[in-house]
């Protein structure tokens, strides 16, 4: 289990950033819109195997919803795009959605027979998907983009906050459901703090690995009374969730004071 959270790890680093500004300065809106939604899918995806290796298919179909949410974003923005200068085929494209949504649901019928083995074969036709546009376009950076983070700590730090943020708006909006997706997904990634093997914040800032687990479990076991909360009540109070992260991020920020 550890062996293959390690490899996951090892993905993650080379995995896209949503939010990364590739485009040409001057470029359309609509090409930065597409890589941030094509790049999202990708993310999806390496959720997709990360929930499988642990086991949690409850997790794992989130994760399939999010990644079909962002695909239905898709139609529309790659008809007049251009890839490092080669022109994207719509018709191909949309072959290639349609193979991608076939892929998602076959992975949701496996799921529900919760035959491991099964279920660990399907996501590879996902992620064929991504590679066989990104060569089709002659595109160098599926898992290398600038501004992608390469220290995994921070990344998944990141995202739990990220996700955090998300809880909180939904939570405002009265969506108890989507609170509780992102609630679970923030989860993921304590679990994978957790079963990782150094805490390095960013400039190579070894942290306190015992301190650090310490936080992390607390912060799962608030997260747990959260989520029922939620499940119950249809609200919960973040803010002691958010406090007590908190006392995890300042051991990086601090020493470097980052804003």
């Amino acid at each position: 289990m550890r062996k293959a959270l390690f490899v996951l790890s090892i993905l993650a680093v080379f995995s896209v950033a949503a939010n990364a500004a590739d485009t040409k300065e001057g470029g359309p809106v609509s090409a930065d819109r597409y890589k941030r939604y094509m790049h999202e899918i990708f993310k999806n995806y390496r959720n997709v195997t990360i929930s499988i290796e642990m086991r949690d298919y409850e997790l794992t179909n989130i994760h399939l919803k999010h990644l079909l949410a962002n695909m239905e974003q898709i139609p529309g923005l790659f008809k007049d795009l251009e890839a490092d200068g080669i022109k994207i085929d719509p018709e191909a494209f949309q072959k290639r959605l349609e193979t991608l949504r076939k892929s998602v649901a076959a992975l949701r019928e496996a799921l529900k027979t919760k035959n491991h083995d099964k279920i660990k074969k399907a996501p590879v036709d996902v992620f064929n998907s991504c590679l066989g546009c990104h060569k089709e376009a002659r595109l160098k950076w599926m898992f290398r983009m600038p501004m992608t983070s390469s220290n995994v700590f921070v990344e998944y730090m990141h995202e739990i906050s990220d996700n955090m943020r998300q809880v909180g708006n939904f939570l405002f909006e009265g969506d108890a459901v989507e609170a509780g997706d992102y609630l679970r997904i923030a989860d993921q990634y304590l679990f994978l703090l957790k079963n990782m093997d150094r805490f390095e914040g960013p400039s190579g800032v070894v942290l306190d690995k015992k301190r650090l687990l310490n936080e992390i479990k607390d912060a799962e076991g608030i997260g747990l009374l959260l989520l029922e909360d939620i499940k119950e009540k249809n609200s919960a109070d973040i803010e002691p969730m958010k406090k007590h992260l908190n006392t995890v991020c300042v051991s990086c920020h601090k020493p470097l004071m980052i804003p």
